[in-house]
Parts: structure tokens; C-alpha cells; sequence
């Protein structure tokens, strides 16, 4: 089981709190609580002053789930590039996909759920990974290849990352590209725009 630690709430850089929200790790729910969605890390804590906080280079990828018959709730969903203790003791040491923690943040308030998942991005863009190519990517693309993805997570729409779902699991094998990023240093990126050379 996974411990919860007592620590004060977060007054500095806070770049969205969303109250009342409820928090699962992997399919253990942990209650409401607050979330702070700051410049330095990402943390929840319980009415008790109890929660859990999270620096962004531990976070691999975020997204929003609109999928409410596979997790009963529309959620903002994170994904720690580690496995927490307690999180799942019947995972395998030495199986690499095993070493990740799936994290569910339910907010009582759906309408909020974009925000949430903005401010995260922002977040995660203000601390990249020294060793990425891409670090000096925006806020728009950070997370998506193009246009057309984000519209889909976000909105729940008709495509392979039509809940973020695929888009998560497709990443959780891709541990080492830290801060959220989901380009694929292969593909073509499309800049939606900035450049003047840049294709409609």
C-alpha cells in the first residue's frame, strides 16, 4: 500500500488548484484531496494534511481521459517513470514495463479538467530533460504531434488517442523521454504554423 506523508501545502508557483479531487493510484483510491498543480512539482494533498508530491522529471506523460467505462470518472491521468512502493506488490523487479506508476487525479469539477491538463503541460515544458533534443519545444507541441491529437484527448474524439489512453501505453515502453514528450524523433513534426515555411 501505498504511504501517504504529511508536509504543508504549497504556497509558491502555483499555476492551478483544483479542490476536491479525488485521487487514485493505479486502482487504490486514496480519497479528496487538493491538488496543486505548481512551477516545481506536482502534489495532492487529503483534508488530513496528508498526500504525496512529485517533482516533473519523475512524470513521463500526462493526458486527459474522457474514457469514464474504463475508469468510471472523467480524470487527468500521470504516469511516473517509477513504481512507487507499495504501489502494486505483485509487480516483476525486473520487467522495465512493470517499473511505472499509473496516477488518476478525478476532480469533482469536470469542466476543469483542461485547465488541469494545460497547467501540466506548462509545468512540464519549464523543466525538460537536459539530454532531450526537443527540450526547447513550446507548450503547444510538447505533447502532441500535431493538432488534430490534441483535439482528440482533450474532447474524447474518433482516432487511436481518442482518451489519451493508447497514447500512454504506447509511451510507458519509452520511459527515458522524460517532461511528457510524445514526438518521435523519426516522424515529421508539424509546427501548426510558426514557421513561414511550414505546410497548411
Amino acid at each position: 500500500m501505498v504511504m501517504l506523508t504529511s508536509f504543508p501545502a504549497p504556497t509558491d508557483g502555483i499555476k492551478h488548484e483544483q479542490p476536491r479531487t479525488k485521487l487514485f493510484v493505479i486502482d487504490q483510491e486514496f480519497g479528496i484531496g487538493t491538488l496543486y498543480i505548481t512551477e516545481s512539482k506536482l502534489t495532492w494533498i487529503n483534508n488530513d494534511g496528508e498526500g504525496i508530491s512529485f517533482l516533473y522529471p519523475q512524470i513521463s506523460v500526462h493526458a486527459v481521459s474522457r474514457d469514464v467505462q474504463q475508469y468510471g470518472a472523467e480524470c487527468l491521468i500521470v504516469v511516473l517513470d517509477t513504481c512507487l512502493e507499495g504501489a502494486d506488490e505483485n509487480r516483476e523487479e525486473d520487467n522495465d514495463e512493470d517499473m511505472a506508476t499509473e496516477l488518476r487525479f478525478v476532480p469533482e469539477d469536470k469542466d476543469q479538467l483542461d485547465a488541469m491538463y494545460r497547467a501540466m503541460t506548462f509545468c512540464q515544458t519549464q523543466h525538460p530533460d537536459p539530454n532531450d533534443s526537443f527540450s526547447d519545444l513550446s507548450e503547444e507541441d510538447a505533447f502532441y504531434e500535431d493538432a488534430d491529437d490534441e483535439r482528440n484527448v482533450l474532447a474524447g474524439g474518433d482516432s487511436e488517442y481518442t482518451n489519451g489512453i493508447d497514447l500512454i501505453n504506447n509511451r510507458l515502453n519509452e520511459l527515458g523521454a522524460m517532461n511528457g514528450l510524445r514526438i518521435n524523433p523519426d516522424e515529421e513534426m508539424e509546427d501548426d504554423g510558426q514557421f513561414e515555411d511550414a505546410d497548411d
